[in-house]
């Protein structure tokens, strides 16, 4: 299946502000069944890519010029229900039914 897809992040302040820096992670990655046709991130700013400690891209945006706003679109295709490589294993649901000190389950 073919996915177009356009996720925007508008942000609008009651006065100038000066600087802004806000780390984004709006970029799918390839694998695990699907596949990044085309991707682009549009701003009003300056960015930056990198990985992140887990392998995802991230984006540093910066805004070093007096504004009121900051509209981010984030856009592109994505090709999912691909077959996984071989190297690419998906968790076990039971992963996600494990009991932290944070997650618990309860009669709900």
């Amino acid at each position: 299946m073919q996915l177009n897809i356009e996720h925007r992040t508008h942000y609008r302040y009651s006065d100038l502000v000066n600087y802004t820096i806000q780390q984004l992670r709006l970029t799918p990655s390839d694998g695990f069944g699907q596949r990044v046709r085309h991707w682009e991130i549009r701003v009003n700013g300056h960015l930056h890519r990198f990985q992140d400690a887990h392998g995802n891209a991230t984006h540093t945006l910066v805004l070093d010029n007096p504004h009121d706003e900051i509209c981010i679109v984030a856009a592109g295709e994505v090709e999912t229900g691909l077959p996984c490589d071989a190297g690419q294993q998906r968790l076990p649901l039971e992963v996600y039914l494990r009991k932290t000190e944070l997650t618990g389950m309860d009669a709900k």
